[in-house]
């Protein structure tokens, strides 16, 4: 019976960090390379692929949610099932940029939790969904000097 209150008082979550990551996709791509450094900080690793394009790594690696468990008796004494929601999600959030824009936003990694499917990839792209900068890019600007001027 405890197992069930815990499944019901975790539906709510169910969709929140999972809903963050999808929503990253389709808002993400478009903002500046300025202002995707500015909410989501220095990339783990980059690689430039040419001139103009570079892929960037964020990683999360550490747990971005506690577990829960719930044991239901049954049987008396006999048998006790044990029902465990895991939680430790990891997530590396590859961003596409090409010129001085975001093109495109993925995810790899056990990257699912209580939330949803690529939860624990929320914490790296909340904050750029929540507070997005509006920056207007000078002509000249080259994103190639601060990727590689980024230690």
């Amino acid at each position: 019976m405890r197992a069930w209150i815990a499944l019901l008082l975790a539906a709510p979550l169910a969709a929140c960090g999972g809903y963050t990551a999808r929503e990253a996709r389709t808002r993400l791509p478009g903002m500046t390379l300025p202002d995707l450094l500015a909410c989501a900080g220095v990339p783990d690793k980059r690689m430039q692929i040419d001139a103009v394009e570079w892929v960037l790594v964020y990683d999360q690696s550490s747990a971005v949610q506690p577990s829960m468990t719930a044991s239901i008796s049954a049987l008396a004494a006999l048998v006790k099932p044990a029902l465990t929601m895991g939680a430790a999600g990891t997530c590396r959030v590859m961003v596409r940029i090409n010129g001085d824009h975001v093109r495109s936003v993925h995810y790899a990694g056990p990257s699912g939790t209580l939330e949803g499917p690529n939860a624990a990839c929320a914490p790296l792209v909340r904050d750029c969904l929540k507070y997005p900068d509006q920056t207007v890019l000078l002509v000249g600007f080259d994103q190639s000097e601060i990727l590689k001027a980024a230690p």
